[in-house]
């Protein structure tokens, strides 16, 4: 744990990182603009790792000569010269130029480095983190990355590890700047992947009486995008369900502005029982122009993004599209990408343009006069793109499964009678809901979007604004600690953690 206590320690650190790292600061006038200037925000996130144990992480003590022996050690395990072994590696890089932000923070502004924003450190561990330097456009991938471009237009250091010791290891030096660490739960029938409980059972990892250095239980987040699907929460978070807030709120403890909910587990959607952090679309989709409805195609894109989901469980049947199209004149269009081996074809009736960059997916979509569900893929965020561009959305449900379209808890989110839950708060002209299998209603909505264009419509929720007040409540306007001792759950006693 850094203590920085004098400022002959910060100035003799100060110089001795200038050198290590030759940060030319005079030569780079870049290194001393706020966060959030064009040259700031052109810096990269993410980060190396290194192989040694956690536990033989490097010790800053206060002594300084001793500070700067064991500083050396520190950066030559977090700076190593990360190896890229292939395109998604880009993390590694790019936490190391975090890195570096962060040290240079130190180095200038000492015990007053952690009042400034690129002072307060998020770690995040989730393979769908990483996967956003590999250009995936998968759901998962597209969450995060808004989650990471909202901790970079606050101004925030985020620091990426590929597992637990990594966490740990970045972790040590800068504990008292780290902010929140975001980890993956549960994933599966074992603990193996929950890597914030394994951390809980951890003696050398939790920080405890017998471990001071360890992580603070109250800085730890799960993340999952598909939610726990109403498994008793303890198994994914030991904490359970409840993070604080409400409870807070009730013995007078000033809370989040907002009011949301403190749960353990962050999920993209307003599950039940998670902390919601949601996601952004429109600092990518409004950079695409909405076609004026006169020079719009007559097509529809149908969301399918895999071949197998036209023929596995489909909203409606392969030998419907043919007539679907005919009825609503309108051509039905498709990128589907062939997972079957050869096993199916793209249904009659149906155009498929292969495989298209994020880029031209936009125009493709912003193009057409509406998007078609198909019942997969779930939870995905491209009718809130389509939204976002001018297109409405067609969302297929299970009427024989449920009896209203505004059922409460899981069922609202149950991706066997919606495609999207989140849908449900909308109607037409912006989302039509259609009974799966009825091809009638199907042409009716297709006639009824074609009928009544729209224009931008992406819900306020969706927007960078929204989601970088639910980062900030997140990361500083929210005493975690405080609401842990409030609500009994410290101190930890690991024994007695499920």
């Amino acid at each position: 744990m850094i203590r920085l206590q004098s400022s002959l320690i910060i100035l003799a650190i100060g110089a001795f990182l200038l050198i290590l790292l030759d940060l030319q600061f005079s030569n780079n006038p870049t290194l001393w603009r706020l966060p959030g200037t064009s040259d700031e925000q052109t810096q990269s996130r993410g980060g190396p790792i290194h192989e040694s144990q956690p536990d033989e992480g490097p010790a800053v003590t206060q002594d300084p000569v001793g500070s700067w022996t064991n500083l050396t050690t520190a950066l030559e395990e977090l700076l190593p010269d990360p190896e890229i072994n292939r395109k998604g590696d880009g993390w590694k890089p790019a936490t190391q130029k975090a890195i570096k932000k962060l040290l240079h923070c130190l180095a200038r502004y000492g015990d007053k480095c952690g009042e400034r924003p690129e002072g307060k450190v998020v770690i995040v561990e989730y393979t769908h983190f990483r996967q956003w330097w590999e250009g995936s456009t998968t759901g998962e991938v597209i969450w995060c990355g808004s989650v990471l471009a909202a901790f970079e237009r606050l101004g925030y250091t985020t620091l990426v590890a590929e597992d637990l010791a990594g966490v740990q290891r970045l972790y040590k030096p800068f504990a008292d700047l780290v902010r929140v660490i975001i980890m993956q739960v549960r994933f599966g029938p074992d603990h193996a992947t929950n890597l914030i409980r394994n951390c809980f059972k951890d003696p050398k990892c939790i920080k405890s009486e017998s471990n001071p250095s360890g992580i603070p239980p109250w800085k730890m987040f799960g993340l999952t995008f598909w939610g726990t699907r109403g498994d008793p929460i303890e198994l994914h978070h030991p904490w359970g369900p409840s993070r604080g807030i409400q409870f807070g709120a009730l013995v007078g403890l000033e809370v989040s502005k907002t009011e949301q909910p403190g749960f353990s587990v962050m999920a993209p959607y307003e599950f039940p029982d998670h902390y919601y952090l949601g996601y952004a679309l429109d600092h990518h989709c409004e950079k695409n122009p909405v076609v004026p409805p006169e020079l719009k195609k007559d097509h529809a894109f149908i969301l399918s993004k895999r071949l197998s989901y036209y023929y596995k469980n489909p909203a409606f049947l392969p030998d419907t599209w043919l007539n679907v199209s005919q009825s609503s004149g309108l051509e039905m269009i498709s990128v589907a990408y062939d997972d079957t081996k050869g096993e199916h074809v793209i249904p009659e009736g149906i155009r498929s343009l292969g495989r298209l960059s994020r880029e031209d997916f936009y125009v493709m979509v912003a193009s057409s006069r509406a998007m078609v569900g198909n019942g997969s893929p779930a939870l995905s965020p491209s009718p809130f793109d389509a939204l976002c561009i001018g297109v409405p959305f067609i969302h297929p449900y299970d009427a024989t499964r449920t009896k209203t379209l505004d059922p409460q808890g899981w069922d609202r989110f149950n991706s066997g009678i919606f495609q999207n839950g989140a849908l449900l708060d909308i109607g037409p002209p912006y989302v039509y809901h259609v009974p799966r299998r009825n091809v009638t209603a199907l042409n009716e909505a297709l006639l009824a979007a074609k009928a009544n264009p729209i224009g931008r419509s992406l819900p306020e929720k969706y927007k960078m604004t929204s989601l970088m007040q639910r980062v900030k409540d997140l990361v500083e306007d929210t005493d975690w600690e405080a609401l842990a001792w409030k609500e009994g759950r410290l101190p930890l006693v690991v024994e007695k953690l499920p």
